[in-house]
């Protein structure tokens, strides 16, 4: 019994612990909202980037939770091992075993921990660089466009469309990181040949692809949708970066600061009847994110 005890009292004293915390805290929260609602009556549109600030909350969770999980793993091992220690069962050689077991578990913690970490300083900057070209965007809608971000299509989400009288365009946003190399402009300039982007030290022609399936896809569906064909033109911005254009076909590839140029004329002209028609069916698939304050549990 008294073995018993001993591998029992750690694990519960931590269980205890976290519990007697956690549980009057949210419970006092839960109290104080019983009986308020939020004011506001619909979904909202998506902000630049909603998709990303979602992944950014999970990825920051699951790094506490590891983080919350591997003091305990030790622990937990000392309270299965103790009883042994006791009664005096124990080898140098299984002491050695423990060891190890306990090292390799920590070490594919630490792992785990230092690839979400990676993942949530990447979707960081896809963050901030969706935010940086939608406010930019944003700008358009006083030369009469509508813009709108973060627009869920099937397994994917399109950075922003903009619809003006230039036309619809899909905007996919990448963030790269730049070199402190400290050499003015040739750290930040990248080459688009038609082909490739030329960045200092790689190429990439991924992203390219990505724009293009984007901007098919949102055509077909705006043809669908809307009942009359629609052209999208595709567009990659590259926020921070100096982009020098050999070509501009197939795809624009544009700066963040070049966001204006989307309301230049483009050889397309849309009249304002057609721009409602399309504006409201991208709005519709992007209006719908739920006020947070307030918000209740969904019964299943």
């Amino acid at each position: 019994m008294q073995i018993i005890t001993s591998m029992a009292i750690p694990a519960t004293l931590y269980v205890l612990g976290i519990f007697c915390f956690t549980f009057p805290l949210v419970w006092l929260q839960k109290r104080k909202q019983k009986g308020k609602k939020s004011p506001l009556s619909g979904h909202l549109l998506r902000s630049p980037g909603t998709s990303l600030q979602s992944r950014i909350e999970d990825l920051s969770l699951d790094i506490m939770v590891y983080i919350a999980i591997v003091p305990s793993f030790p622990l937990l091992i000392y309270s299965l091992y103790l009883p042994q220690i006791q009664v005096q069962k124990t080898t140098n050689l299984s002491i050695l075993f423990v060891l190890i077991f306990v090292f390799a578990v920590l070490l594919w913690f630490g792992f785990k921990v230092y690839q979400l970490m990676t993942e949530r300083n990447n979707c960081r900057l896809g963050l901030d660089a969706e935010m940086a070209v939608g406010q930019e965007l944003n700008q358009l809608m006083a030369d009469g466009c509508r813009v709108y971000h973060d627009f869920p299509a099937e397994n994917f989400n399109i950075d922003h469309i903009v619809v003006g009288p230039t036309g619809v365009f899909a905007v996919e946003t990448k963030g790269r990181s730049k070199a402190k190399k400290r050499k003015g402009k040739i750290d930040a300039t990248v080459v688009y040949d038609g082909n490739s982007l030329q960045f200092p030290g790689w190429y990439e022609t991924e992203m390219l692809l990505q724009t293009q399936r984007q901007a098919d896809w949102l055509r077909k569906w705006l043809t669908s949708a809307v009942g009359d064909p629609v052209y999208v033109q595709p567009v990659l911005a590259l926020p921070g970066w100096y982009v020098v254009r050999k070509a501009d076909r197939p795809i624009r590839v544009i700066s963040g600061k070049e966001a204006y140029s989307l309301a230049k004329a483009s050889g397309i002209s849309l009249n304002a009847e057609m721009i409602q028609r399309i504006a409201h069916q991208v709005e519709q698939r992007c209006r719908d994110v739920e006020p947070i304050a307030y918000r209740q549990e969904k019964k299943r």
